[in-house]
């Protein structure tokens, strides 16, 4: 559920449709019940390139988004 600090994204994809996103703490994007994150907690909404230098494993209780329409939307409508 989003709080009070969240901003919400409205956003509209190639077919028409319109996606509504809520931005949450520590880099977390949570869209149609789903919270969404780069494994390092990257802003969402910053576009400066970076790198990891080393392995990063899965946070527990996280697991790798599957590649369908939701993890799609997310991806493309913010810059991380």
């Amino acid at each position: 559920m989003a709080g009070s600090d969240d901003v919400t994204d409205c956003v509209i994809c190639n077919a028409g449709h319109v996606f509504t996103m809520f931005l949450v703490g520590d880099g977390n994007v949570t869209y149609n019940g789903k919270v969404y994150r780069t494994l390092d907690g990257w802003d969402p909404e910053d576009s400066s390139i970076g790198c990891q230098s080393q392995y990063m494993e899965v946070p527990s209780g996280w697991e790798i988004a599957a590649t369908n329409a939701d993890s799609k939307a997310v991806t493309a409508a913010h810059p991380w």
